[in-house]
């Protein structure tokens, strides 16, 4: 392969690397929120009027009862029931899988810089 063709490819890779650190980093915020949001969600009282979401954009008002479990999809169309514990478990779980699949992207990505780097010196 010539040195164009390489370069080509070698950027290619490094734009999908880039895409898919950019859907992680997303990913890991919208996690976050969620954490931050079940925090919130433990403190609010019982009885207080919610906003919950039946589609895409469309709410229903509801009145909020002690939380004590949340339904928690947990893949392949499977819902299971567990704590706000449990539930920040699980995402805190998510967290770590998340940041390991970043690490290996950024790893990729400094394996392609330094591949471009010699190329350049050719």
């Amino acid at each position: 392969m010539n040195n164009e063709n390489e370069l080509r490819a070698l950027n290619m890779q490094a734009q999908m690397i880039s895409e898919q650190l950019n859907r992680v980093d997303s990913g890991l915020m919208e996690i976050d929120y969620l954490k931050t949001s079940l925090d919130e969600l433990s403190s609010v009282k019982e009885n207080t009027e919610i906003l919950t979401p039946i589609s895409n954009g469309i709410f229903a008002k509801a009145k909020l009862e002690k939380i004590k479990n949340l339904m928690v999809n947990v893949g392949n169309g499977i819902v299971v029931e567990k704590t706000l514990e449990e539930t920040k478990g699980l995402l805190d779980e998510r967290i770590s899988e998340m940041n390991e699949a970043r690490e290996k992207l950024l790893d990729q990505m400094q394996k392609l810089e330094d591949h471009l780097i010699k190329i350049g010196e050719k």
